[in-house]
């Protein structure tokens, strides 16, 4: 199974997410969060870990991608 245009809007709706939390600590809105530094606990890295991983885990895109986060 690909992944669908619907999985790529997701994953971008995750990642605004993800970098508005990050912006607001950034700019001392918010108190950092240590889920937000957690690839298990932030809303992208949750949705690689369950959507991606299962078929694309063993890539090199996919390891990079993870090892960046």
């Amino acid at each position: 199974m690909e992944l669908s245009k619907l999985d790529f809007q997701q994953a971008r709706i995750k990642q605004v997410l993800f970098k508005s939390r990050l912006r607001s600590v950034l700019y001392g809105v918010r108190e950092p969060d240590p889920a937000l530094f957690s690839l298990a606990d932030n809303p992208l890295g949750a949705w690689l870990h369950s959507v991606v991983k299962p078929q694309y885990g063993t890539s090199l895109p996919y390891q990079r991608l993870e090892q960046e986060l």
